[in-house]
């Protein structure tokens, strides 16, 4: 039978592990996302209010009804239909999703864009 001896890196290498992940159970500041007002909260702000907004509205109409008249006809499958729809619907509602959440939490508050 072969013996399984670890050697002094692996060692290390799960001593560190185990340390880094005790330190962020300890410390749960550094795993909070970055607050809005920052550099990066801004940019995530920007990205979600142009998928939302009026033109990304536009076009996920204009992509639900091509790929619904296109199952219609035969030319895509319905399964895909579905996606395209489900996904559509996903990314619009997301919003609502998010703030009924934060709503029924404990804390209840949501940081807002803008």
């Amino acid at each position: 039978m072969k013996s399984m001896t670890v050697g002094v890196y692996e060692l290390w290498q799960c001593s560190l592990l185990a340390v880094l992940c005790a330190a962020l159970v300890l410390l749960p500041d550094l795993a909070f996302a970055a607050p809005v007002n920052s550099i990066a909260g801004n940019a995530i702000c920007d990205i979600s209010d142009s998928f939302t907004g009026e033109v990304a509205t536009g076009i996920g109409t204009i992509a639900i009804c091509t790929v619904g008249t296109m199952a219609c006809i035969g030319r895509v499958q319905w399964t895909t239909a579905v996606v395209v729809a489900v996904g559509v619907s996903l990314m619009f509602g997301t919003t609502t999703l998010l703030s009924t959440i934060y709503a029924s939490s404990s804390s209840g508050t949501m940081n807002n864009c803008g």
